[in-house]
């Protein structure tokens, strides 16, 4: 099973340090370790990565980068009297008044760089290798000061062991570092020796707070959609970014539509077409390093900012983009102001970007991703540590390229957009044998009669057919018989509705049949009434069950914009549990307050238990004791409250007054969900350990509720 590792930095660089926490589990389950370290403040290493990347790397490539060429960063470079720019403007005055000697020669057409063809004086080239070598060394002192300050941390390298014993060297794994600032990003964590030894894990950068991750479901296509935006191309070539994609085009067969040098209108009718995009590639001028992040389209003046794009986006991804190539300059900028687009994974360069660095990187990623089928965190490290060929011309070519992922999406393959252009079942997992799924007899006058052949003879059974055509025969007749129901639509939702809830209610031992009887009443429920609130807090908590944490999230979310409050409390609690999120579920819980009626005891039980384990979770143990306490005043049954109760109280040194919860922990809390059943495990211990002598009560409840 792949698993994520979660890297959570909160604090600065420079002044307050780090507080980092890292979780690793498997894929759509909860974590199973939390590791919790802290970084100090390291001033010198925030000048050295500023001096590298600002001064030193930008100076060298100014004049051969897809970058808008004019920056306000690097014009104090230019305006400079001591700068070497302005070195290189003053010798090229000189070079206009009088004819060059032997001291000046013309670079190549075959410039491993791609830069153009420029006549330089001798004086010129030492300045430029003087640069270069400044570069290595502020290179060298960046990824030096980096992993000094990484080891200089016991407890950061306390989670750096037990991170090695989690994350196998020969599995792919996600791990995502998850900080708001840019400065953090521009560090070298792929220096990390954690990264170093495992060939097939590449860090990926999301947003600290990115977790209300969108689910959709994309339409049906026939082949892999890809957008290809061959922006301003002016001192550059981008006619090899568009051969490879040729070249994909006619291997895969995945249906690639180029705009080249495009308008704005033509960009927005193409990011709004009704078949979507897997994939949305871009290469040209960009910058990031204004107020507004932009992508120049033509020769003409024509650009975008983000905020043109937000519309276009919105529906690309409610139509299944899922991967976005920004194969141009100042990437991170672009990623960060497109995070609340959501896009599942983008793929930017840290910094300026030769061209030719860009064009290599873009044919080795789709050999890596395409042709190898390598996972995308696996496809860009390969083709970033094959840049390292260009360190004699550009140094940290290889430390350009990154990718920026919402934190709560899994492994993309290109298999996956494949997949996502063939029809589909209702959920990922697996598929329900509906042949168990007793089927709803309609009323007799809805009951349509076979028509006897001409040779009356009998009618002939039909072959078993696969299970959607089964699935069909059980909705037609879910369908009539909701058409039969002397009431409205809403009534026959809420009719299934009901036979959903009455299917979880079978023994433990049904368990599997209840969950497949239960999705299928819950989906027709659904399809006849998408308002059905109740219907969907019923089928994210189906989802939830089932490890799909994020299907659970989008489903509690559309249960709360119709105003549920059942919806609404379960997805608090995820937001507590899962995310760690606590201001954004404090906010969610507060709403629900509003959302559930008074006289709804059970939601408002719910949610005084979902508000204790929020505060319990904050250390806030004696507002956790309260809301505990409401909690089972409204339903005094609520295994869970009591157990998280009876935790409440031992933290608070009341263990006598936890027992009597303890108990009811063992006897009300359904063991089924997997923090319950280490809940009764530390209520036998804590009963065990209070009154030994109670063998005989406690064996009593072991056997009335085994493990």
């Amino acid at each position: 099973m792949v698993k994520r590792a979660m890297l959570k930095c909160d604090g600065d660089l420079a002044h307050t340090g780090l507080r980092v926490e890292l979780t690793i589990g498997e894929i759509n389950r909860d974590p199973e370790t939390i590791l919790r370290a802290t970084l100090e403040p390291a001033p010198e290493l925030h000048a050295c990565l500023k001096r590298h990347w600002d001064e030193n790397y930008r100076s060298l490539v100014v004049q051969r980068t897809r970058s808008l060429l004019v920056d306000r960063h690097l014009s104090k470079f230019l305006e400079s009297p001591e700068s070497p720019e302005s070195v290189e403007q003053t010798e090229q005055t000189q070079l206009d008044r009088e004819p060059p000697t032997t001291e000046i020669r013309s670079d190549p057409p075959s410039n491993p760089l791609g830069s153009m063809r420029a006549i330089r004086p001798k004086t010129l080239r030492k300045t430029r290798q003087a640069l270069k070598e400044q570069c290595d060394q502020s290179e060298a002192e960046l990824r030096q000061m980096f992993l000094a300050w990484l080891d200089a941390s016991p407890t950061f390298r306390d989670l750096t062991l037990k991170a090695r014993d989690e994350l196998r060297i020969d599995e792919p794994s996600l791990f995502v570092i998850q900080h708001d600032d840019l400065e953090v990003r521009r560090l070298p964590w792929h220096e990390w020796s954690l990264f170093r030894d495992r060939p097939k894990v590449e860090p990926t950068y999301g947003d600290l707070m990115g977790n209300q991750v969108r689910i959709v479901d994309p339409p049906h296509r026939d082949q892999v959609r890809i957008l290809v935006i061959l922006g301003n191309c002016e001192d550059i070539n981008t006619e090899p970014d568009r051969q490879f994609f040729q070249e994909i085009q006619q291997e895969s067969g995945a249906d690639i539509v180029f705009l080249d040098a495009p308008n704005r209108d033509q960009v927005n009718h193409q990011l709004w077409d009704h078949q979507g995009w897997d994939l949305i590639f871009f290469a040209g001028h960009s910058t990031s390093q204004t107020d507004e992040a932009k992508i120049l389209l033509n020769g003409h003046g024509d650009y975008l900012t983000i905020e043109d794009l937000w519309h276009g986006l919105r529906q690309a991804l409610n139509n299944g983009l899922k991967l976005a190539i920004f194969n141009s300059c100042d990437g991170l900028g672009l990623a960060q102001r497109l995070d609340d687009r959501q896009i599942p994974f983008t793929i930017v360069m840290r910094e300026a970007i030769t061209d030719k660095v860009a064009q290599d990187f873009l044919r080795h990623f789709l050999d890596a991703f395409i042709r190898k089928e390598l996972s995308l965190p696996e496809a860009v490290r390969e083709a970033r540590e094959k840049l390292h060929i260009f360190r004699d011309q550009l140094p940290c070519a290889s430390w350009l390229p990154v990718i920026v992922q919402q934190p709560y999406t899994g492994l993309l393959y290109w298999s996956d957009l494949v997949r996502s252009a063939e029809p589909v079942a209702i959920e990922p997992d697996a598929t329900p044998d509906l042949a168990a799924i007793p089927a709803v007899t309609p009323p007799p006058a809805a009951v349509s009669m076979p028509l006897a052949s001409p040779q009356a003879s009998p009618p002939t059974p039909p072959t078993r057919s696969p299970w959607q055509n089964r699935m069909r025969r059980r909705a037609a007749a879910i369908a009539v018989a909701c058409f039969a129901l002397p009431v409205v639509s809403s009534s026959g939702s809420d009719f299934l509705t009901d036979r959903g809830q009455e299917a979880q209610q079978m023994l433990p031992g049904e368990r599997d049949l209840a969950m497949k009887r239960a999705k299928f009443f819950f989906d027709w429920a659904i399809r006849i009434n998408p308002w059905n609130g109740e219907a969907l807090m019923f089928r994210g908590s189906l989802y939830e069950d089932a490890g799909h944490t994020e299907m659970a999230r989008d489903y509690y979310t559309r249960s709360k914009d119709l105003d549920h409050g059942g919806g609404c409390t379960n997805l608090g609690l995820l937001q507590t549990r899962v995310d760690r999120d606590y201001p954004t579920a404090r906010a969610t819980l507060s709403h629900c307050d509003y959302l559930i009626p008074n006289d709804n005891r059970v939601y408002q039980s719910a949610n005084s238990k979902n508000w204790g384990q929020l505060l319990y979770e904050e250390q806030d143990y004696r507002a956790a004791e309260q809301k505990l306490k409401e909690s089972l005043q409204d339903q005094p049954d609520n295994g869970k409250s009591s157990c998280l109760l009876a935790k409440t109280l031992k933290q608070l040194d009341r263990q006598t007054e936890a027992l009597e919860h303890w108990t009811d922990c063992l006897q009300n809390a359904s063991d089924y969900y997997p923090d319950v059943d280490q809940w009764h495990r530390e209520a036998e211990q804590e009963l065990a350990r209070t009154h030994p002598t109670r063998t005989g009560d406690l064996m009593a409840i072991e056997t009335a509720h085994p493990q």
